[in-house]
Formats: C-alpha cells, structure tokens, sequence
C-alpha cells in the first residue's frame, strides 16, 4: 500500500505524464474498504517521421549537396562514416566529395526517435567532351587539312 499522506480523495481523472504504477481503494462510512488494485501504465510517445533526402542514392557529381531535412523543433543527427555524428536543428546540407553513406534520423522530447535512413552515394565520373573536328566530314580536295582538338589536359586518340 502506499503512503495514506499521498492518496487522494474523489479523484476520478488523472492525467498520466511518466510511467507510473496506481494503487486505489474504495472506502464509505459504514462500510469495510474495498480491496486494493494496483493499476501499471506505461506512456509512449509519438513517434518521428524520418528526415528526407533531397537526393536520391546512387552516383552522383563530386561535389554534389544533399539536403537532410527534418521538421522545426527537432533536433537532426547525421554521419558519412556511421561513427562521427554530427547535430543541428532541424536540417543540414552535406557535400559529397567522396564515396559515402549517409545516415541520418530525427530526435525530440516528447517523441520517440525516428527510424535511421540511410543513402549511399559513390562519384560519377564526368564524361569529357568530344574532340572538335574544325572541317565538317565530306568531300575534299586531296591535300585538305584540319586540326582536332580537345578540351586542355585532354589526350586525343584517333585512328585513320
């Protein structure tokens, strides 16, 4: 039984904020009291939707920003490296400069965690731009010059 100090009186709401166990009795004028019942409940919490990535997963351009976005009011941690978490508050952009995951997932009081999301990006490689014919193909006279070039630090392959 509890404290008698603690019990209340004609009390029939009770708002539950924390886990919490209640003990209640019933008791009159000219009667015995009724028997004691303990009553356990636990609260749970909304729980948060995951952050967003504002790109998708896959290959992407070296230098590439992808913005993790929660909601105002939470609080966001992020990694590249799943160990060296960083926080913020409710969004952060992330350069990617080199092969990554990024996981992420959203906390706040009140709330349970959200669940972690996780995208995995690696480098594209950037296509260089063909070479530059400077005459059209067709019909010459025999002798007829061109050049080829290319984009500086390029090599030209060719075959003839």
């Amino acid at each position: 039984m509890g404290d008698p100090i603690n019990w209340q009186k004609n009390k029939t709401t009770i708002t539950i904020e924390e886990d919490v166990t209640i003990e209640a009795y019933a008791q009159r004028e000219g009667y015995t009291n009724s028997a004691h019942v303990l009553r356990h409940y636990q609260v749970t919490y909304p729980k948060l939707a995951a952050p967003t990535f504002s790109v998708a997963a896959g290959a992407v351009p070296q230098g590439t920003e992808v913005t993790i976005r929660g909601n105002a009011g939470d609080t966001l941690y992020y990694t590249t490296d799943g160990e060296s978490w960083m926080r913020t508050l409710g969004m952060a952009t992330v350069g990617i400069s080199q092969a990554c995951t990024l996981s992420a997932y959203l906390c706040r009081i009140g709330y349970e965690n959200s669940d972690t999301v996780s995208a995995s990006y690696t480098l594209s490689a950037i296509q260089i731009e063909a070479p530059y014919f400077s005459i059209s193909g067709g019909t010459y006279e025999k002798g007829t010059t061109f050049s080829l070039s290319a984009v500086e630090g390029a090599t030209i392959h060719y075959t003839i």
